[in-house]
């Protein structure tokens, strides 16, 4: 009886937070995501404030990567390794401002993919 109780609260845990806070997390990483673009364009001029951006976005997906049921974590866990930087060289530490721009164009592909994934994820939270 315990063991069934366990699972009904954690079934109902998982189905509040993707019903409660995925809405949110999504808008938010709609609005990072709306800012970055043309943010990528003017890459090496305003790099600080997409640095500060891609920060916040990897914070984002790491909070929602812990309201996710495990078969729609992987393509979010991707993104925030991506979003951890890049090595100049095998010594030095990873860092986002070592992005090229077609680099930030594909983490910008990446995170619009996760927005229609949750969008969908929405959608179908009704029928479960």
């Amino acid at each position: 009886m315990t063991l069934w109780v366990l699972k009904v609260t954690r079934s109902l845990r998982t189905t509040f937070a993707l019903r409660g806070r995925t809405p949110e997390l999504r808008k938010s990483l709609t609005a990072c995501a709306r800012q970055l673009r043309p943010l990528i364009t003017v890459w090496p001029k305003r790099q600080d404030e997409a640095l500060a951006l891609l920060a916040r976005t990897r914070s984002t997906l790491e909070n929602l990567l812990l309201k996710l049921p495990a078969a729609d974590r992987p393509s979010i866990e991707d993104l925030v390794k991506r979003l951890r930087g890049k090595k100049a060289s095998f010594f030095s530490p990873p860092l986002l401002s070592n992005y090229t721009e077609t680099e930030l164009w594909d983490i910008f592909q990446k995170l619009q993919g996760i927005v229609t994934k949750l969008e969908q994820i929405e959608k179908d939270a009704p029928w479960d």
